[in-house]
């Protein structure tokens, strides 16, 4: 299979980039040990109302006060695992980044998600029984949800009006050339067996799509993850992204100016504040979560994640 990358020497100069920048700013890195790894959940079929009814069975609302996460620039929560030799060790279950999207980029895509808001964008129709939020998400990007072939979001293109078209084009241009090549890097550095997975990935879509994909630069997000999730807001109502890779991991990082909007993980018993520009990167198949309502200001959420069939149907 042809490399789709530059090399481990090329990720390896995105982190020195990024620890050389945190390290200017006097940026700390917290580590936060849970009692048990979460997961508990994840093998149950895709069903939001009785995950809510299990949850309230095994975490009566009196038990809800959750920790609040150090906040510090960089932080790992760590959970128990095993090794491959079967001895007990540690896992980062999460980690948090920061000035992932740098200030600029944020006032870009915060201006162009209210300029397609303003030309009339188009929203997939709401699915039956879904109450994750009270503002509705655009996915962009690649996935394989109905066929088994990879396949453009309509949202991302044919549901569209040409003026929404190129405002898509110049949100997502921003997001394929100065976010996913630092996410890149880190999955490289942090996570090279998932990396690997992720090339083989591109690899079928870039082979599968064709000319399709090259016509649509916009979109190649270059393994960080195929498809992204925008929204105003965040999820409020514990869930599972049910449709993302399982054996994957999907970013989180908002931009905007807001209060409020934490990440709650009930399994792991915390709260997590994530900033402006910051990036979480978590397998969100198996842990149980979300976003603490924001009281005020506007929070717009970029999630990005890897299809469950896409991946499937890839390695």
């Amino acid at each position: 299979m042809p490399k789709t990358h530059r090399g481990r020497r090329n990720r390896e100069r995105v982190i020195q980039r990024i620890d050389r920048h945190w390290a200017e700013k006097g940026a700390t890195t917290a580590t936060v040990e849970v009692d048990q790894a979460p997961g508990q959940y994840a093998r149950m079929k895709a069903n939001g109302k009785e995950l809510l009814r299990r949850l309230e069975i095994d975490y009566p609302p009196e038990t809800r006060l959750l920790a609040q996460a150090p906040q510090t620039s960089r932080l790992n929560i760590m959970a128990p695992s095993l090794t491959r030799e079967l001895k007990p060790g540690l896992t980062a279950v999460l980690r948090k980044f920061t000035d992932i999207i740098k200030p600029h980029a944020q006032a870009e895509i915060q201006h162009i998600f209210e300029e397609t808001q303003a030309a009339g964008i188009r929203y997939p129709r709401p699915k039956r029984g879904s109450n994750r939020s009270e503002t509705p998400a655009l996915h962009l990007g690649i996935w394989e949800k109905f066929r088994m072939k990879p396949k453009i979001t309509n949202e991302s293109w044919k549901m569209q009006r040409t003026s929404v078209r190129a405002l898509i084009a110049q949100l997502c241009t921003i997001v394929s050339t100065e976010i996913a090549p630092t996410m890149v890097g880190i999955l490289g550095f942090y996570y090279p067996e998932l990396w690997e997975r992720q090339q083989k990935i591109l690899y079928r879509v870039r082979n599968e799509l064709g000319a399709e994909f090259e016509e649509m630069p916009w979109l190649d997000f270059k393994g960080a993850f195929f498809a992204i999730a925008i929204k105003e807001g965040g999820s409020e109502i514990n869930h599972l992204d049910w449709s993302d890779d399982p054996k994957g991991l999907t970013w989180v990082a908002p931009v905007g100016t807001w209060r409020g909007g934490d990440l709650k993980t009930i399994e792991m018993g915390l709260q997590t504040s994530i900033g402006p520009g910051d990036a979480i990167i978590a397998n969100m198949r198996e842990i149980v979560h979300a976003a603490a309502p924001v009281s005020q200001g506007t929070r717009i959420t970029l999630t990005g994640f890897t299809c469950s069939f896409l991946a499937k149907h890839s390695v």
